[in-house]
């Protein structure tokens, strides 16, 4: 792994983290979609072992907060998942670098990425998300985050140090203007990511697409339905295409049964 405190972001390179596992095929396909495009991709680790992909530049996230331990939800939705962690580095590689931050579950679509200083999106027509932010370093709004997720560490529920305290303070730096559409990085809404495995309405969600710039898989909700992240998606599927277009291999050559799915995203409609 680089060590080096050298390496400066651009505005327009592309950051995020993460801990546990090694990455599947579907991180590989997120990571890919802007790597492959030409932009710059910063995966930060705790992990110096972890493989990535080509174009991909590993980075030490003790760069960024240096810890040995990894805050995880301890109750309630994504109880045991490291997305409480990546609430607060991902506000503390923002106040550091500024530049861009993307989860590891969204996809570029479109070949450049916005060129606004300050980016952020809705994930819906009532919420503002934060699974792709830009800023520029330094920023106030940045360092009230990181304070608060400290303040609340592993006591924080699902959402409480990510999107509601981002809109929170959003409210109060008055820049609830910025936010762009929901469209442009939530065409597929979380309760209807079936879709995105069904052969039969692959061509609705490239039609739901055509005017974003990114897509937001959801991997929690793939997790809490038990989805098999080491299979590939049904044939024909817009999953399936978006692999294709970006040279994804997989270990195997086993698909995921539609029906499967949907029993598996059933809870999705009820939530």
């Amino acid at each position: 792994m680089n060590h080096s405190h050298l390496r400066s972001f651009s505005p327009q390179t592309v950051g995020t983290f993460w801990h546990g596992s090694p990455l599947t095929a579907y991180h590989h396909l997120c990571l890919r979609s802007f790597a492959d495009r030409g932009h710059p991709v910063e995966l930060f680790s705790y992990d110096s072992d972890l493989a990535v992909p080509d174009g991909v530049h590993l980075r030490d996230a003790n760069e960024i907060w240096p810890t040995e331990r990894i805050m995880r939800y301890q109750s309630g939705f994504g109880t045991g998942s490291p997305s409480l962690h990546s609430n607060l580095f991902r506000y503390a590689m923002l106040h550091r670098f500024g530049g861009w931050w993307i989860d590891m579950d969204v996809v570029l679509l479109r070949s450049e990425l916005p060129e606004q200083q300050i980016y952020f999106a809705r994930e819906s027509t009532q919420h503002i998300g934060t699974g792709t932010l830009k800023f520029p370093p330094g920023h106030s709004l940045l360092a009230d985050c990181i304070r608060e997720c400290v303040r609340q560490g592993e006591a924080a529920t699902w959402g409480q140090t990510g999107s509601r305290l981002f809109e929170s303070l959003v409210a109060k730096y008055d820049l609830e203007s910025l936010a762009q559409s929901y469209k442009t990085t939530h065409p597929i809404p979380w309760r209807e990511v079936v879709i995105l495995f069904d052969p039969a309405g692959a061509e609705e969600v490239a039609r739901n697409c055509a005017d974003a710039s990114f897509l937001h898989l959801y991997n929690e909700a793939w997790r809490r339905s038990e989805i098999p992240f080491d299979l590939r998606p049904p044939e024909g599927s817009y999953l399936d295409m978006l692999l294709t277009r970006h040279g994804i291999a997989m270990a195997t050559d086993r698909r995921m049964n539609f029906d499967d799915v949907r029993r598996g995203f059933a809870w999705t409609a009820t939530w």
